[in-house]
């Protein structure tokens, strides 16, 4: 067993070998450098293990630990498997120094608590990955999952198609103009499909229209879902729309499959509250629910520095603008305002809960105007129409919901259909 155990440690060093000879041929390359860090750290792990004793026990306890540390806190990193790798070396080291230079001991009930709790965590785990890709339940799927569409169901009245999208089939034979939109709930809901916008558009402007919206989607999705329909679509005229009320805020880089929130465990748990609650409603929040996410939404414009959020919705902004660039069709951003921007006594209510916003109750809206217009993007801005609407006692928002009611999704057709028929669009 002892001979066993040296043989094993001799091939393990030799992969660490491996590994630094492949990460030291890796670094010459370009693309490494947004990754540089985290490869330079696995180097030098690398480099320190190999002067050191392997316990296969250290990596034991050790691994676990790295795996929640990188699906907690780098969920969205592009390599994650790396990470894990160069976390559980650095882990051994430190545990190594621990154990072994302060002569610390475990106690045998903590180590064998510890290990089958990691065991069942994985064999569960496991499981339920089996489990799903037999059958894909709703309770263990993402949440992003559970709020796209599914096809050939009914939503708000109108049947989905076989693609996944309320409307037209995106391959049915293009017989006339068409004119696409992309968009998030906004574009499909709350209120009956009949009063959505983008229907009565569809029914009054003679157009053949495509709705690839998908309710908890912003621009980043966006970008995915014209590379994969749009060649079938073929559009004439193309409207993205923008929800300034959470597009940017809330817009993340893809979380990869090590991630936390991806492990089907921690669905399980989710969704089991999360399922009941959309089943048993129709969409509405509680009047305290409503104002926490409008209060939230509204923060954003406080923060020190937004730039980060920005920077990333800014650059797939600049994407999308040049998919149609690069193809010579037409796009146009549709910018729908969150009902903070425009009701008045919705701010009031912020404002004595501490939300006071220097720059402005319109900032988001009038950050992505001065974008869109410094890039020469055609745009389509609603905020200063809701406001006067708002001002003169409208209500365009459903009640407690955060969407538009069928009063501020006619209001937007009404809008389309002008600039559509009076401002050159109708030639596209």
């Amino acid at each position: 067993m002892r001979k066993e155990g040296k043989l094993l440690e001799k091939i393990f060093k030799i992969y660490i070998i491996l590994t630094i000879i492949f990460l030291s041929i890796f670094f010459e390359k370009e693309y490494v450098l947004p990754y540089f860090l985290t490869l330079l750290t696995f180097y030098l792990f690398s480099i320190f293990l190999f002067f050191l004793d392997i316990e296969f026990k250290i990596f034991l306890i050790s691994f676990p630990l790295s795996f929640f540390i990188i699906s907690i806190f780098f969920r969205t990193h592009l390599f994650p498997e790396i990470l894990i790798v160069s976390f559980n070396r650095f882990f051994y080291i430190l545990f190594y120094f621990i154990l072994k230079k302060f002569k610390i001991k475990i106690p045998k009930i903590v180590k064998i608590f510890y290990l089958n709790f990691i065991i069942l965590f994985f064999f569960l785990e496991f499981i339920l990955n089996i489990f799903y890709f037999l059958k894909p339940l709703d309770i263990l799927k993402r949440k992003d999952e559970l709020l796209k569409l599914q096809p050939n169901t009914y939503f708000n009245g109108e049947i989905i198609n076989r693609f996944g999208f309320l409307g037209m089939d995106p391959d049915k034979t293009k017989a006339k103009k068409r004119v696409l939109f992309v968009g998030d709930s906004f574009c499909v809901g709350v209120v009956d499909y009949r009063y959505n916008f983008i229907k009565m558009f569809e029914d009054s402007l003679g157009y053949e229209v495509v709705n690839l919206s998908q309710p908890g989607f912003s621009p980043k999705d966006y970008l995915k879902l014209l590379e994969k329909y749009f060649e079938i679509v073929d559009p004439d005229l193309t409207f993205v729309v923008i929800f300034s009320g959470n597009d940017v805020n809330e817009i993340y880089y893809p979380e990869n499959n090590y991630s936390f929130f991806n492990l089907k465990i921690v669905n399980l748990f989710r969704n089991l509250s999360y399922i009941s609650k959309m089943e048993n409603s129709e969409g509405d929040l509680s009047e305290q629910n409503f104002f926490e996410v409008e209060k939230r939404r509204a923060s954003f414009i406080l923060k020190n520095d937004p730039n980060k959020d920005w920077d990333f919705f800014e650059k797939f902004l600049v994407k999308i603008a040049k998919f149609f660039e690069l193809r010579n069709r037409k796009v146009i951003f549709l910018i729908i305002p969150d009902q903070f921007a425009v009701d008045k006594n919705l701010q009031k209510k912020l404002i004595e809960n501490n939300i006071k916003p220097q720059l402005g109750w319109d900032f988001i809206d009038r950050r992505i105007e001065k974008f869109l217009d410094m890039n020469n993007f055609l745009k389509i801005s609603l905020i200063d129409t809701f406001k006067i609407l708002y001002a003169n006692g409208e209500k365009l928002y459903r009640e407690n919901n955060t969407h538009l009611n069928e009063r501020g999704n006619y209001i937007i057709f009404k809008f389309l259909e002008n600039k559509i028929k009076k401002e050159c669009y109708e030639n596209f």
